[in-house]
């Protein structure tokens, strides 16, 4: 894959994931305006088990694992070889998500009760009963994976990157067409559409590609063994990142008042960032990183991890400082609807500004963590999440007493304790990234630590400038809202002051000639042709 291959893949995965994560707000919007905090927090609670055995088994196998032992088919052996591989999986996928999603139907009732302390008896069932219809999801996304990770390793990210945008409109049309029969079980019956329409769009070029289901499955076969030999690392890594969210499920529940869904909203928000720039990044150079560590070409590897780290920074840290300023009106602007009154506004705001302290920690793990794979080291990832969980275990029994203590409706005894949580979560990235960067280092003896360096003080000075701009913008627009149209008030009031903040950052960073702002150039010199003639790129 070349070097403009590789941007241009960056730039679909991006531009598939803003609409994916537009589409994410959107959603989010529907959730607030017509399903109660309370009942929501029972749907992202019920989320939590099916997501983590997505996370242990999909994520932790098929994504991330699969395509190292793809590709050395690809490059070493031939095409039937790999597509024989990949049956095995597919059918291994198959029967061990099955049982495990079968089992874990009876058993959550007990597994709700763990996780849901503070919840009420009527709040727990309704908990169990959208956890077990939302089994069936970590099955479709198993195939869905598989398929995805077919497409990386033929590095044709056109579809892959629609796939979750499909997902979304499969939730889109439950919360909008399903709930006013169902309730708030037709956002589960959403998540089964948008779990499936996620697999099927991405099956047709996986077939095209020469893959032919066949029923054959065998544990002797080298490559699977392989599989399960890096695995269980992975998935102690991601067990460990999962526990995260199980300790804010916990507490927040205990803490009761919508927390969870505070949490969980919040989430959404800044992850549209660490999703559009980190993984975006990622996933485009993880096939290059993986192809360069197999034919041991270290300097390239270096280089190639670097200038991706670089890029990542020079999005993320403006971004952070921007949703930190801007989190009550974007709140406001997507969440204040419906059943979403104005103390679950602050207090979401309150938590996403929290959250968005470690947005560019939280955007640059996936990389970190993807080197590492394509090193073939699956144990030191594991190793930076497990204490990174300690110290998120730490902070969440602690910081939200320390929180507590300011109210924001001492009436009705409502405080910022959940925002303890976000903070909690954000020092733990920090612990997490700075782990993965050092460990990363200390391997390779060098990073390209000058272009780093050097890269990072004209991100900081720009984002510096940029700030003090948005804030007297923010204030300057302020007045202009119209009360009759506060809706159209805020929109403007956001898209404007993003707009010329961009616009700020973008200009400074030109200035200090920063090598990323011509790589911004070199993107945008194509757009149409990448869009539009995908069958080139693929």
């Amino acid at each position: 894959m070349t070097k403009f291959s590789k941007t241009r893949a960056t730039l679909i995965l991006i531009i598939a994931s803003v609409g994916s994560n537009i589409l994410g707000m959107v959603r989010n919007h529907f959730f607030a305006e017509k399903i109660p905090t309370s009942v929501l927090a029972s749907y992202y609670a019920a989320f939590r088990i099916p997501d983590l055995l997505f996370n242990l088994v999909v994520l932790g196998v098929l994504s991330s694992i699969f395509i190292p032992v793809f590709m050395d088919h690809l490059t070493n052996k031939d095409k039937k070889s790999a597509w024989q591989f990949t049956n095995y999986l597919v059918n291994l996928t198959i029967i061990s998500l099955s049982v495990v999603s079968a089992v874990l139907f009876f058993l959550m009732p007990y597994l709700v009760n763990l996780i849901t302390p503070g919840f009420s008896e009527a709040s727990k069932n309704l908990t169990t009963q959208l956890a077990q219809i939302m089994l069936l999801s970590p099955i479709l996304f198993g195939l869905s994976s598989i398929a995805g990770s077919i497409l990386n390793s033929f590095k044709k990210f056109f579809v892959y990157a629609l796939a979750p945008i499909f997902y979304n409109l499969g939730i889109i049309f439950g919360t909008i067409f399903l709930t006013p029969y169902f309730g708030v079980f037709g956002l589960a019956y959403g998540v089964l559409i948008g779990a499936a329409l996620h697999f099927l769009i991405q099956l047709p070029q996986v077939l095209k590609l020469g893959f032919q289901y066949k029923p054959i499955i065998s544990l002797k076969d080298r490559s699977i063994r392989q599989i399960l030999r890096l695995a269980p690392p992975r998935i102690g890594g991601l067990l460990a990142n999962q526990a995260n969210l199980f300790i804010a499920t916990i507490i927040g529940s205990i803490i009761g008042g919508g927390s969870i869904a505070y949490l969980n909203l919040a989430n959404d928000m800044q992850t549209f960032v660490s999703v559009v720039f980190g993984i975006s990044f990622a996933t485009a150079v993880f096939p290059i990183l993986t192809e360069k560590a197999s034919l041991g070409r270290t300097e390239d590897f270096i280089k190639e991890f670097s200038i991706s780290f670089r890029q990542i920074l020079f999005f993320t840290v403006p971004a952070s400082i921007g949703l930190i300023l801007l989190r009550g009106q974007i709140t406001r602007l997507i969440l204040g609807y419906g059943f979403f009154k104005i103390i679950d506004t602050k207090l979401t705001a309150a938590v996403l500004g929290a959250f968005a302290l470690s947005l560019f920690a939280q955007a640059t793990i996936p990389l970190l963590v993807r080197a590492f794979y394509g090193l073939k080291d699956t144990k030191t990832p594991f190793y930076a999440a497990s204490f990174s969980v300690l110290v998120n275990l730490f902070g969440s029994l602690t910081l939200p007493k320390f929180f507590s203590q300011y109210a924001i409706d001492p009436e009705r005894n409502i405080t910022f304790a959940v925002v303890g949580l976000a903070v909690s979560f954000t020092i733990a990235s920090f612990v997490n990234m700075v782990y993965l960067l050092f460990a990363l280092h200390k391997r390779l003896e060098t990073l390209q630590d000058k272009e780093i360096v050097g890269s990072l003080s004209k991100v900081i000075v720009a984002s510096a400038i940029m700030a003090v701009g948005v804030q007297y913008l923010k204030y300057l627009i302020s007045p202009v809202i119209d009360p009759k149209h506060p809706v159209l008030g805020f929109t403007a009031q956001v898209l404007v002051v993003v707009f010329l903040g961009a616009v700020i950052y973008f200009l400074v960073t030109h200035l200090l000639g920063s090598d990323e702002i011509k790589g911004l150039k070199n993107i945008l010199k194509r757009p149409y042709s990448i869009i539009f003639n995908s069958k080139k790129l693929d």
